[in-house]
């Protein structure tokens, strides 16, 4: 099982994304930067896009926080790229889309590499930024972290062995549902994250780890390089763990 995922981390690390023409009306005008945080949307800046000479440049116009320094807004190559500093750095990246699109699919990573999440650009008409959180709607992720934080409390000296018990058995499940219905949301990588986790104590077989491996490298690619490399080092953590 662990040379399986081993092979797919190497797989996400060594992707690579072609180099695209990015044409004016594809990028152009004001985009709302939003995270994921587990199970919850977070928005996190304002950003208008401005393209000229097929190269984008842009300005941070609002924030959730309190900038620390100078953000800034990039082309190289044909990624997208945001940086922001608040307490920490945050650095989104995205690969330019070829075409007009209403959602353009990135990753941000919250001070290193090992805390890189799922993160997006929305068209938007905003003035300002609001401290604006939702809940990502996906059934059974959304019932799977139910459980791990239901078997997370503790009662008064020791923990909950039934809601341990149960948590352990019925998260696999859902996080297979999440891969077999929502396998274009973004919490499928946390599924997956969540899957091998549990692969020894349940005596998963190595080809549907191969398969986890072959979906995570596929859908990786959609959130650029940076996810990709974020990622494939989550995972090869778990990998190392696994002995």
């Amino acid at each position: 099982m662990c040379r399986q995922a081993l092979a797919f981390s190497a797989a996400l690390l060594m992707a690579a994304t072609a180099p695209v023409r990015v044409e004016a009306q594809a990028v152009d005008g004001l985009w709302k930067l939003t995270y994921l945080s587990g199970t919850t949307e977070m928005d996190l800046a304002l950003v208008k896009l401005t393209s000229m000479d097929d190269k984008v440049t842009g300005d941070v116009i609002a924030t959730a926080f309190t900038a620390r320094e100078a953000n800034t807004v990039r082309q190289e190559g044909n990624l997208l790229q945001i940086h922001l500093i608040s307490g920490t750095t945050m650095d989104f990246e995205a690969v330019l889309p070829k075409m007009a699109t209403k959602r353009m699919l990135g990753s941000l990573m919250i001070g290193k590499k090992t805390n890189t999440v799922p993160a997006w650009l929305t068209p938007s008409d905003q003035k300002k930024l609001s401290d604006d959180r939702r809940t990502h709607i996906c059934p059974p992720m959304q019932e799977a972290i139910a459980l791990l934080e239901k078997a997370s409390k503790m009662k008064p000296g020791k923990m909950d062995a039934k809601a341990v018990e149960i948590a352990k058995k019925e998260t696999p499940r859902l996080y297979r549902e999440v891969l077999k219905d929502f396998p274009d949301d973004p919490v499928v990588f946390k599924a997956i994250i969540g899957l091998m986790k549990s692969a020894k104590e349940n005596d998963v077989k190595v080809e549907e780890v191969a398969a986890w491996g072959k979906l995570a490298a596929r859908l990786a690619k959609d959130y650029g390089p940076q996810f990709e490399t974020g990622f494939a080092i989550q995972a090869g953590a778990i990998v190392k763990s696994c002995g």
